[in-house]
């Protein structure tokens, strides 16, 4: 009996240990790029942001800015970032 307490007791800390690990890097690979609110208003002050895409999550009054960047010159590169 005492062996397979024990038996248990290592696959269930090995199955923790599993889980743990699995919404560890489930939360790593979700990461976008995001802003501050201060970092977009920066932006929005220097001229940065060239539109913005509001999509609203069913929790109201939640959702996500989708900033398109890019000065207005040619020069400037253009992508997205994430306002939480």
């Amino acid at each position: 009996m005492n062996r397979n307490a024990r038996s248990l007791g290592f696959y269930a800390v090995l199955g923790l240990l599993f889980v743990v690990m699995v919404f560890g890097l489930r939360e790593t690979l979700n990461t976008r790029d995001s802003l501050t609110w201060k970092q977009f208003v920066e932006m929005l002050e220097k001229d940065q942001v060239s539109g913005v895409t509001i999509t609203q999550n069913k929790e109201v009054p939640t959702g996500i800015l989708e900033i398109s960047l890019g000065g207005g010159d040619a020069a400037s590169s253009s992508r997205t970032e994430t306002l939480y």
